[in-house]
């Protein structure tokens, strides 16, 4: 994850969603798809200010409403923001008793963030929270090229397949039954069963089976978990997946391959 430096364009990416912040009409931050094709990209200008790269405007804060959204305006006027403890976003000069942190916002609870957005939610202050106002900050240099499967164009035949991960996705051969001689009951779940999933930059949903799966049995199954997506996800998430001894999470290197 990347430090906040003034002047680079960054991408602000949901760490817990995996969605990114931008503006859908060009007037108020809102969540967007994290979109190689569009600029979607911030400045931390030396003054504080919050800069969106495609207009040129500054992120200030409108409060005629609860909660204070985001929208775009003069730089000259906008808001000053700080980025604390390398993942939430803050306005300087909170007065508060609470601080506050920019997040997408909750429409059951406007006063909390929320950590499953919908494409299109206001972005705006809400209370902080580790999973809903978590942020990756990622050099747009740094997301293109993970991302630049995704900039191939697709081929002209549409009955091909067009993903990078074409060759690697195969359908598995037949499983062959054992003889009964070679069958024996397992008496331990755990040392007979692994769980195998993928996902892409979505480590909150393989928590969440994880989490389910000691719910509902009592005890952990191995999990091996593999993230297709851009990587690496905040310190709270990966701490989160180190809760789980038997989860392997192993995120990719390479770019976006389309095996998720």
């Amino acid at each position: 994850m990347a430090q906040w430096t003034a002047n680079v364009s960054f991408r602000l990416q949901l760490s817990y969603e995996g969605k990114c912040m931008g503006s859908s009409n060009g007037s108020i931050v809102d969540v967007v798809f994290c979109d190689p094709t569009q600029k979607q990209t911030f400045q931390f200008l030396e003054n504080g200010r919050l800069m969106f790269d495609d207009t040129g405007q500054c992120a200030g804060v409108r409060e005629d409403g609860s909660p204070a959204t985001l929208h775009l305006g003069d730089c000259a006027t906008s808001a000053r923001f700080g980025f604390v403890n390398g993942s939430y976003l803050q306005p300087l000069l909170d007065v508060q008793d609470t601080p506050l942190c920019v997040s997408p916002i909750n429409t059951t609870n406007p006063h909390l963030s929320k950590p499953n957005p919908e494409l299109g939610n206001s972005v705006g202050l809400t209370h902080c929270d580790k999973d809903g106002s978590g942020l990756n900050l990622i050099e747009e240099t740094v997301f293109i090229s993970r991302r630049k499967a995704l900039l191939v164009p697709p081929l002209q035949n549409p009955g091909r397949c067009n993903y990078p991960a074409c060759g690697i996705n195969r359908r598995a051969r037949a499983v062959k039954l054992l003889p009964p001689g070679l069958v024996s009951r397992c008496g331990n779940m755990p040392d007979c069963v692994t769980v195998v999933t993928k996902t892409a930059r979505r480590p909150h949903l393989v928590l969440r089976l994880a989490r389910s799966i000691r719910e509902v049995k009592g005890y952990d199954l191995p999990i091996v978990a593999y993230d297709d997506g851009v990587g690496p996800h905040s310190e709270e998430i990966m701490g989160e997946i180190a809760k789980f001894p038997n989860l392997r999470y192993v995120i990719g290197d390479e770019e976006d391959l389309g095996i998720a």
